[in-house]
């Protein structure tokens, strides 16, 4: 069955889990509040962390805690590497659901 990408994002945004193909293995997505929905679908042990992914940088700035010489550093990364296969890790803020990752102290 072939789902629109408007279709799969209306799903997201509802708080549904949605899959999707990525370059590797099928993806699993929901909005941040809704996480939970990815550990019991998957089965995956609450010590793993989920992953903050966007189409865009400023999508996800707001979950990112840095200081402004930070930020600056990270747009710049982004700007030269995106759109491509670039993944940052960078300190959360208290904007991402605890149960993203629910170990975190």
């Amino acid at each position: 069955m072939n789902i629109s990408l408007d279709r799969l994002v209306r799903g997201a945004k509802e708080g549904k889990i949605i899959s999707f193909p990525t370059d590797t293995v099928p993806g699993m997505a929901t909005i941040p509040t809704k996480a939970e929905l990815i550990y019991v679908a998957k089965q995956r042990s609450l010590d793993k962390p989920l992953i903050l992914m966007g189409a865009e940088p400023e999508s996800l700035w707001e979950y990112v805690k840095g200081s402004d010489q930070e930020y600056e550093i990270w747009q710049e990364v982004v700007n030269r590497y995106w759109p491509g296969a670039l993944t940052l890790v960078l300190p959360a803020s208290d904007k991402v659901p605890r149960v993203m990752n629910p170990q975190d102290p």
